[in-house]
């Protein structure tokens, strides 16, 4: 799986300001890769914690902050150097190298359901169209997986 290194990410963000968002850019830099050096996703888990649980008790721990700024958990390693998770996620910290971790997002919408919807479709919010979620694009690119439901929601 590649990374975006601290160069690509400087050119993603200068061709956010021109109007490339970062889907374009991933999109064009695997168009650029020969077909034989693609990997096709097998499937993909989306763990959407819409006002769960508070982000520093779970996926972005502070282990050099004083202790009474730190959540209730105890930091633990991942399988990426450098990056902490807490205690309740262990078995999620030992498969990190192969996940996406987004800490954070914001959008220029007025409210989180809105926001959300588009998240979630990546397309605005339209009251006279419905767009299809991460989880149906996701389910109709995969290849079937035997015994496994292609999306849950």
């Amino acid at each position: 799986m590649s990374q975006i290194g601290r160069r690509s990410l400087l050119q993603v963000g200068t061709a956010g300001v021109l109007g490339l968002g970062l889907s374009d850019w991933l999109a064009l830099e695997t168009q650029a890769k020969p077909e034989s050096s693609r990997q096709k996703a097998k499937g993909m888990i989306l763990i959407w914690l819409g006002g769960g649980p508070s982000t520093i008790d779970m996926w972005d721990p502070k282990p050099n902050a004083p202790s009474e700024f730190r959540g209730e958990f105890d930091c633990i390693e991942t399988a990426v150097p450098g990056v902490h998770l807490t205690e309740p996620l262990a078995k999620v910290a030992k498969v990190l190298d192969r996940c996406v971790l987004l800490r954070s997002l914001s959008h220029g919408l007025p409210a989180h359901g809105p926001g959300t919807q588009y998240v979630m479709t990546g397309n605005l919010p339209n009251p006279a169209r419905e767009y299809p979620s991460l989880g149906s694009v996701a389910a109709y690119s995969l290849s079937p997986q035997q015994g496994m439901p292609p999306y849950i929601t």
